[in-house]
């Protein structure tokens, strides 16, 4: 048995797994963000909107001298849009349940980290994977690089971004922040989507799939 894996199982037998490890460190996190749920609630419609360009200022401010065409772009804009997290989190909560009669669960919030931290979030059918996307995507468009939402899913993309008869458009009220926008696009790679806040592209191959050994390209998210 490697060194490493001993080490695991050992602390794994005390601490519990690595799984369990990371869910714990994001838990305080959930318990700041309910704590803003009281006062986030009892802002108006327009103060509330005016919380997305109080981030959008704080994170312009923070990331104002960071040159954008290097490696350490991506690590500032890590931090500063860590730093609004938790309102931001809030906001988007509130707006679900305004807007959507559709509240963030605890495990949904823990979910939207998960994915701000570029991981994995594994739900299963029923459980808001959509609702959950809003979150990381809303955080992310702040600093107005834009946002893509993958899905190979034709009929889910459309039915998100563009709204039908069958449609379940927790995207559009949620994530189509002030002074953005938000559309359905087959090509991600459209020179017009630099407009774009939010997107939620469908293909498969899909044309992005080349930055996969470029996780840390810069300017990219």
């Amino acid at each position: 048995m490697e060194f490493e894996e001993l080490g695991e199982r050992i602390s794994s037998f005390f601490v519990g797994n690595k799984h369990e490890r990371d869910i714990k460190k994001l838990q305080p996190r959930v318990v700041r963000i309910n704590a803003l749920e009281p006062e986030i609630q009892r802002l108006s419609d327009d103060e509330l909107r005016a919380k997305t360009d109080e981030f959008r200022a704080q994170v312009a401010e923070r990331m104002k001298d960071v040159p954008t065409d290097t490696r350490e772009y991506i690590h500032q804009l890590q931090d500063a849009l860590d730093e609004v997290l938790e309102p931001a989190f809030a906001v988007v909560r509130e707006v679900g349940r305004r807007k959507l009669s559709m509240r963030h669960f605890d495990v949904q919030l823990i979910g939207g980290m998960v994915l701000h931290e570029g991981k994995i979030a594994a739900l299963k059918t029923g459980e808001g994977k959509t609702l959950v996307a809003t979150l990381p995507v809303y955080l992310n468009a702040l600093p107005g690089n834009g946002v893509h939402v993958v899905t190979v899913n034709d009929y889910l993309a459309r039915r998100h971004a563009e709204g039908g008869p069958h449609h379940r458009p927790e995207v559009r009220p949620v994530v189509r922040v002030p002074g953005g926008a938000r559309g359905h696009h087959p090509d991600p790679l459209d020179p017009q989507l630099g407009a774009q806040r939010g997107v939620v592209d469908q293909r498969e191959p899909h044309p992005l799939d080349r930055l996969r050994g470029e996780p840390d390209c810069p300017g990219h998210r």
